[in-house]
Protein backbone atom coordinates (compact mmCIF):
# COMPACT_ATOMS: atom_id res chain seq x y z
CA UNK A 1 0.00 0.00 0.00
CA UNK A 2 1.20 3.77 -0.40
CA UNK A 3 1.91 5.80 2.29
CA UNK A 4 0.71 8.52 1.37
CA UNK A 5 -3.01 6.88 0.97
CA UNK A 6 -3.75 3.65 2.67
CA UNK A 7 -6.87 3.24 0.42
CA UNK A 8 -4.21 3.00 -3.07
CA UNK A 9 -1.65 0.50 -4.06
CA UNK A 10 1.82 1.21 -4.27
CA UNK A 11 2.64 1.13 -7.83
CA UNK A 12 6.34 0.49 -6.84
CA UNK A 13 5.41 -3.09 -5.18
CA UNK A 14 5.29 -6.36 -6.89
CA UNK A 15 1.73 -7.54 -7.01
CA UNK A 16 -0.28 -10.61 -7.79
CA UNK A 17 -2.21 -11.27 -10.85
CA UNK A 18 -6.12 -12.32 -10.22
CA UNK A 19 -5.25 -16.14 -11.30
CA UNK A 20 -2.40 -16.13 -8.49
CA UNK A 21 0.22 -16.07 -10.29
CA UNK A 22 3.09 -13.18 -10.75
CA UNK A 23 3.50 -10.24 -12.66
CA UNK A 24 5.79 -7.97 -11.01
CA UNK A 25 5.58 -4.08 -10.47
CA UNK A 26 2.93 -2.24 -12.40
CA UNK A 27 4.25 -1.28 -15.75
CA UNK A 28 2.94 1.89 -18.02
CA UNK A 29 3.12 1.98 -21.93
CA UNK A 30 5.47 5.00 -21.15
CA UNK A 31 7.75 3.04 -18.98
CA UNK A 32 8.13 0.28 -21.83
CA UNK A 33 8.33 3.09 -24.72
CA UNK A 34 4.73 1.93 -26.43
CA UNK A 35 2.43 3.79 -27.97
CA UNK A 36 -1.47 3.61 -28.11
CA UNK A 37 -2.30 2.12 -31.18
CA UNK A 38 1.18 0.02 -31.92
CA UNK A 39 0.16 -3.37 -33.48
CA UNK A 40 0.61 -6.42 -31.50
CA UNK A 41 -0.32 -10.00 -30.94
CA UNK A 42 -1.51 -11.80 -28.08
CA UNK A 43 -2.96 -15.16 -27.11
CA UNK A 44 -6.13 -15.77 -24.87
CA UNK A 45 -4.63 -18.67 -23.00
CA UNK A 46 -1.55 -19.83 -22.56
CA UNK A 47 -0.54 -22.28 -25.76
CA UNK A 48 -3.02 -20.94 -28.02
CA UNK A 49 -2.82 -19.03 -31.20
CA UNK A 50 -1.52 -15.34 -31.73
CA UNK A 51 -4.34 -12.63 -32.95
CA UNK A 52 -3.62 -9.20 -34.11
CA UNK A 53 -4.58 -6.35 -32.25
CA UNK A 54 -3.72 -3.16 -31.37
CA UNK A 55 -2.57 -2.06 -27.96
CA UNK A 56 -4.75 0.65 -26.09
CA UNK A 57 -3.71 2.03 -22.58
CA UNK A 58 -2.31 0.03 -18.99
CA UNK A 59 -4.69 -0.78 -16.11
CA UNK A 60 -3.90 -0.40 -12.55
CA UNK A 61 -3.63 -4.09 -12.50
CA UNK A 62 -0.93 -4.10 -14.09
CA UNK A 63 -2.81 -5.76 -17.22
CA UNK A 64 -3.05 -3.66 -20.31
CA UNK A 65 -5.98 -3.17 -22.95
CA UNK A 66 -6.26 -4.10 -26.25
CA UNK A 67 -8.09 -3.37 -29.11
CA UNK A 68 -8.33 -7.30 -31.70
CA UNK A 69 -8.99 -6.98 -35.38
CA UNK A 70 -13.13 -6.76 -34.77
CA UNK A 71 -12.42 -3.38 -32.23
CA UNK A 72 -12.84 -5.90 -29.60
CA UNK A 73 -11.13 -4.75 -25.79
CA UNK A 74 -9.49 -7.62 -24.21
CA UNK A 75 -7.33 -6.78 -21.43
CA UNK A 76 -4.38 -9.45 -20.49
CA UNK A 77 -1.00 -9.49 -18.96
CA UNK A 78 2.28 -8.39 -20.67
CA UNK A 79 3.80 -12.02 -20.47
CA UNK A 80 0.60 -12.60 -23.26
CA UNK A 81 1.02 -10.02 -25.00
CA UNK A 82 3.70 -9.46 -27.55
CA UNK A 83 5.27 -6.11 -30.04
CA UNK A 84 7.50 -5.89 -32.32
CA UNK A 85 11.01 -4.22 -31.94
CA UNK A 86 14.67 -4.88 -33.95
CA UNK A 87 16.03 -7.80 -32.62
CA UNK A 88 20.06 -7.88 -32.34
CA UNK A 89 20.74 -7.82 -36.52
CA UNK A 90 18.13 -5.29 -36.77
CA UNK A 91 15.61 -7.75 -38.27
CA UNK A 92 12.11 -7.02 -36.79
CA UNK A 93 11.15 -10.06 -34.03
CA UNK A 94 8.44 -10.23 -31.75
CA UNK A 95 8.54 -10.19 -28.12
CA UNK A 96 6.54 -10.04 -25.08
CA UNK A 97 6.12 -6.84 -23.03
CA UNK A 98 6.80 -8.12 -19.99
CA UNK A 99 10.64 -8.91 -21.74
CA UNK A 100 10.51 -5.83 -23.25
CA UNK A 101 10.43 -4.23 -19.79
CA UNK A 102 13.34 -6.03 -18.45
CA UNK A 103 15.06 -4.98 -21.54
CA UNK A 104 16.85 -1.00 -22.35
CA UNK A 105 15.76 0.66 -25.43
CA UNK A 106 16.74 4.10 -26.79
CA UNK A 107 13.83 6.59 -26.45
CA UNK A 108 12.99 8.83 -28.85
CA UNK A 109 14.03 12.18 -28.40
CA UNK A 110 11.02 14.07 -29.86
Amino acid sequence: MSDGDPGLPDPTDDHPSPEGGHHGPLLTLDSLGVHPGEPVRFRKAEGGRWFAGKIATSNPDGSMTLYDANGAARSLFPDRIEIQRPGARGRLVWITLADLATTSEQMRLF
